[in-house]
């Protein structure tokens, strides 16, 4: 079997995921452009498969429509596949490619992350989107609620299959038990400063967010949420009064974007210390906790405040550093109002950590099983956010067992999955019978094709 396979820009999750499937099929892969308009990424080497980049020296969007579809037709019609794998339905490449594909009568899988309610539905959309995904053969998608919204479109159930968004599972468990191992074995040395070879203090965990700062991740909220958290702490009317707690916890966004300064703004309105680091570049940070450590102070009840709340913003991170985030974290939490999937949310499971996710994440119904391995919660309810915060930093959550939980689940959510529901999603679309060519919709896919670069310029 020939497959190509379209994205925008090839980031570490998508070279994870079609490594998988290069073991079992001739694999291309086409590429807008060599780097992402959203994600700074950095791949270390080149795929280990046949790849076309349509831009060479930036993003796919920097490229004119009509230079856009001439070099994305060169390039499928260079690979010359069996069954072409389409992200979506929306942007230029998605669009293009299906013109590309019922020119040449090439079967369709669409690749799908989006479920209903991710963005603003209307009449009209989803009468197009329906039309739209008739082109298909089949479809790749992220999970349950991602299968239910395309079965909506019109898609048949038993021509949509799972695995569309997963990470490199064994790579996040393996680089994040390093880390660990590595504090356990130097816990007992004194912190030197700014150095790599300085032990993280597994006794002073922290709760984690990794994303961009954008609205749609909802910071804000996290962060009134997290100073509800510290506040309840010193409040002697908390219903969390009644339980011992661990040492208080404090919070890390690890990325960047257009609204670091409103995030910092906000925390120091709010008495949050900011700290433009992570915990273990900071000198003495982690000197003062052990000194404490040493004193005996272990444990506090709940209207005991030991330190200012922090926020750590280290900025943007490759995806190589970020295991020692999540080796070192207690929690993570990802507060999104709006979100397809939520691949992070992956990498912190499969590092073994807890995890708390809004139920407007499209990974939340899958990945989230309610007083077992995290919990969900309403992403506009700062108090109930904050309530759980409490909760999950108290003696009343075994995190180890939570922790242990969520490797369990994501191990079915790996690479292999994606090249299983790939190689399934492809044999359904060779084997269906070919599409008819459809010149109309092929010319109302340029129209919307060109729309969309009208937009996005």
């Amino acid at each position: 079997m020939n497959a190509a396979v379209v994205f925008d820009n090839l980031g570490p999750y998508h070279i994870a995921r079609l490594k998988a499937v290069s073991h079992f099929c001739r694999l291309t892969a086409v590429q807008c452009g060599r780097t992402s308009t959203e994600y700074a990424w950095q791949t270390s080497s080149a795929p280990p498969f046949p790849t076309f980049t349509l831009n060479e020296g930036g993003p796919g969007g920097d490229l004119s429509l009509p230079e856009f579809k001439t070099r994305l037709e060169l390039s499928l019609t260079t690979a010359a596949p069996d069954v072409v794998f389409v992200p979506g339905w929306s942007t230029r490449e998605a669009l293009l490619s299906l013109v590309w594909c019922i020119k040449n009568r090439v079967p369709v899988v669409t690749m799908s992350a989006s479920t209903p309610w991710d963005e603003e539905r209307t009449i009209v959309k989803e009468m197009l989107k329906r039309k739209i995904l008739r082109i298909s053969s089949s479809a790749l998608c992220a999970g349950t609620p991602q299968k239910h919204y395309l079965v909506t479109l019109g898609l048949s159930e038993d021509r949509i299959f799972f695995g569309y968004d997963s990470v490199d599972n064994e790579f996040f468990a393996s680089e994040s038990a390093k880390w660990k191992n590595r504090a356990t074995a130097l816990s007992a040395e004194p912190a030197q400063g700014l150095s790599d070879s300085q032990p993280i203090d597994q006794s002073a965990p922290y709760f984690l967010t990794v994303s961009r700062f954008v609205a749609k991740k909802n910071l804000l909220r996290l962060i009134k949420a997290f100073a509800e958290y510290r506040k309840s702490g010193e409040s002697t009317h908390s219903e969390a009064q009644t339980a011992r707690t661990r040492r208080p916890w404090d919070l890390v966004l690890v990325g960047n974007g257009e609204l670091y300064g409103e995030i910092a703004d906000e925390a120091h309105l709010l008495g949050i210390e900011v700290v433009e680091h992570a915990p273990w570049e900071v000198s003495g940070y982690e000197e003062s906790l052990r000194t404490q450590e040493n004193a005996g102070i272990t444990d506090f009840p709940a209207g005991h405040a030991r330190t200012r709340p922090r926020l750590f913003l280290p900025g943007f991170r490759q995806i190589d550093e970020l295991p020692r985030f999540y080796s070192s974290a207690g929690a993570f939490v990802l507060p999104s109002t709006t979100e397809q999937w939520g691949l992070v949310v992956n990498e912190a499971m499969a590092s073994g950590l807890p995890v708390l996710v809004s139920n407007r994440c499209g990974c939340s119904k899958d990945l989230v099983v309610e007083g077992e391995n995290g919990f969900t919660f309403d992403p506009f309810d700062i108090e109930e956010l904050a309530m759980l915060l409490t909760r999950v930093s108290s003696d009343q959550t075994d995190l180890r067992g939570f922790g242990s939980e969520s490797v369990r689940i994501i191990s079915e959510w790996g690479p292999d999955r994606f090249a299983r529901g790939f190689e399934d999603a492809a044999k359904i679309a060779i084997k269906a019978p070919r599409k008819n060519k459809v010149p109309l919709m092929a010319v109302v896919l340029r129209i919307l094709a060109e729309m969309q670069s009208s937009k996005s310029q």
